[in-house]
């Protein structure tokens, strides 16, 4: 039977999130600052209305992910590639977290097969699991047509079930015995409970409120202090 490890990208890899990663990017090097604005612009507003109880957290923060791919909106492959890899080397390399790059290398040592699952964009996911190689990374999936980001994505923002539907369909298709008991899963929000449930050891990592108060009742491990923030 294999054993796998699932980790979360957005505040769980990442210290950070990978929306601003894309903002100082683009405006840093002129890449799409109409576009960049315009999401930065968009999504204060809506946090705006979050802070004063108008929409809930969980809304603005699908918006939030499925609105980042505006920033690619009219490029192809061999341009949206080249930026995609600028944005991990310069931002997201810097921001990866020391305690769960520890973990990830560790369990990579001890045989795990090791997952990326987010809702950030599926190319870029793509990169960052090639430089740590990933056994796969699964984000959300953008469109194209004729063969350019139309700014649309396919199907569900990959969060909540849609991370683990993902994560369970590609195991299937590899036809992978998994040992569920024996395997791990690392993630920071209330939303990321499907894929923390499927294995034996769940880990919450700088957890929202919600999640804190699961962790805490099902006496799962618990790394960093709880975060409130978006």
């Amino acid at each position: 039977m294999q054993r796998i490890a699932i980790f979360d990208l957005d505040g769980t890899l990442l210290a950070g999130r990978v929306w601003p990663a894309f903002i100082k990017h683009h405006f840093s090097q002129k890449v799409h600052r109409h576009e960049a604005g315009a999401y930065l612009v968009r999504n204060v507003a809506r946090y705006l209305l979050y802070k004063g109880g108008l929409v809930s957290r969980s809304v603005v923060w699908e918006v939030f992910g499925k609105e980042i791919i505006t920033m690619l909106r009219g490029m192809d492959d061999a341009r949206a590639t080249p930026i995609l890899e600028t944005i991990y080397h310069k931002e997201i390399s810097k921001q990866l977290d020391p305690m769960l790059l520890e973990r990830w290398e560790s369990l990579g040592k001890q045989g795990f097969s090791r997952f990326i699952i987010s809702g950030s964009p599926d190319p870029l996911l793509k990169i960052i699991g090639k430089h740590l190689e990933a056994t796969a990374a699964f984000g959300t999936l953008p469109e194209k047509r004729a063969g350019r980001y139309t700014g649309q994505i396919v199907g569900s923002l990959c969060s909540d079930q849609e991370k683990a539907r993902r994560l369970t369909e590609y195991l299937a298709q590899q036809s992978w015995d998994i040992d569920w008991a024996a395997s791990y899963s690392f993630a920071d929000s209330f939303s990321d409970l499907p894929i923390l449930q499927l294995v034996g050891n769940p880990t919450a990592v700088r957890p929202d409120s919600e999640l804190y108060a699961y962790a805490q009742a099902a006496t799962w491990p618990i790394l960093g202090e709880p975060d409130n923030k978006i």
